[in-house]
């Protein structure tokens, strides 16, 4: 079918309307292009479909800069300038709260990113025999890389290294490459994601989001950051003297000599931590908690899921006043916030920041008072 992509979604597939019919969906297209496509998918509403040709691309439309872009699984949108990605992603926070019929209007601080190349400090590739690089969407058909134009640039470097290293193996096997905070490279082999310790890969928007968390919340009370990690967003308030128990299963086991000393890691899943921790108060095992606290909540993607009504609820036993809602995907996000207002939350700011540029993902955060 030929085509005219009318708008571009959320998802990262432009939009096209033909007619009174299916929306149909093509990736790597954008706004204004005119393309030849093929329909490989019919819903009862919508169609998706593989892109054969541009006819006639739209007036600004960029010519990737990655050679593999489009059979690499990494990046969705390098073909669309980076100021028209962050209106896309902008507009996808928003669809999510109205969808999530949240009364309340909050402007969004926006956080784009400013570089937009060799911005991740980690990478996972896949390699078998001679080829080293990403899977291809929707497969684990190896894309072979040479470079990778998100990468830090030591990742990139280190490529040929790599590869050749890689050769040991007679079987598909796994590298994760990272440039740690100061500076050094590791490579782990065929370990779990995230094996040297989670940690966000764009560190410079990462500092934004820590320094925009630090400016909303009160100062000198106890703060519970939940599914914490490593303290990544907590560690400076503890610096400035704050009482901080970050909680989280992949927590490290202790906190590090240079750790400041009011902060406290607690190796557990967040909800039987908060029931322990309160029987323990209560019958005397531990102090009585602090008359004011703040709780950072940065849950995986599926947002607290069944566990929202329980982790909610067992907030107040620590006098949590004030709340910083993280989330990586807007819906669950969304819903998580929505579910806090009707519990009496008022939501105060709106945060948005981009850590992944030419792709569809954005980190989101809210800052909510107890009404």
């Amino acid at each position: 079918m030929q085509l005219v992509i009318a708008d571009v979604a959320r998802g990262g597939a432009g939009v096209a309307k033909p007619g009174a019919g299916r929306t149909i969906f093509v990736p790597y297209t954008m706004t204004g292009d005119v393309v030849l496509a093929r329909i490989t998918e019919l819903k009862k509403t919508f169609a998706n479909a593989q892109l054969i040709e541009i006819l006639e691309p739209a007036p600004g439309r960029l010519a990737p800069r990655c050679p593999v872009f489009g059979r690499c699984g990494g990046c969705q949108w390098q073909h669309i300038p980076y100021a028209t990605q962050w209106q896309i992603k902008l507009a996808g926070v928003q669809q999510s709260l109205k969808a999530c019929h949240i009364k309340t209007r909050v402007a969004v601080d926006e956080f784009p990113a400013e570089q937009i190349w060799n911005y991740r400090n980690r990478i996972q590739l896949r390699g078998h025999k001679d080829g080293i690089g990403y899977y291809a969407p929707r497969s684990h058909d190896i894309v072979a890389i040479d470079h990778c134009d998100i990468a830090h640039t030591q990742i990139n470097t280190a490529l040929d290294e790599v590869k050749a290293e890689g050769n040991q193996f007679t079987t598909p096997y796994k590298a994760e490459i990272e440039v740690t905070a100061d500076g050094k490279l590791h490579t782990y082999w065929n370990e779990e994601h995230a094996a040297g310790g989670f940690r966000q890969v764009n560190d410079e928007q990462n500092l934004k989001l820590r320094q925009w968390i630090q400016q909303q919340l009160s100062t000198q009370q106890t703060i519970l950051d939940l599914y914490g990690g490593s303290a990544n967003l907590s560690r400076e308030l503890a610096a400035r003297g704050m009482e901080v128990h970050c909680v989280d299963k992949s927590a490290p086991g202790q906190a590090s000599a240079n750790s400041p000393p009011t902060l406290y890691f607690h190796q557990a899943d967040v909800l039987p931590w908060l029931k322990q921790r309160i029987t323990e108060i209560k019958f005397k095992r531990l102090p009585e908690p602090a008359a004011a606290s703040a709780a950072i909540i940065d849950p995986p993607r599926g947002g607290l899921g069944d566990d929202f009504d329980a982790i909610v609820e067992r907030l107040d036993f620590f006098h949590v006043q004030e709340i910083i809602a993280v989330g990586c995907k807007t819906d669950t996000w969304a819903r998580d916030i929505a579910r806090l207002v009707d519990r009496n939350w008022k939501l105060q700011k709106v945060a948005a920041f981009d850590f992944f540029p030419h792709t569809v993902h954005i980190e989101t955060t809210a800052y909510l008072t107890k009404s």
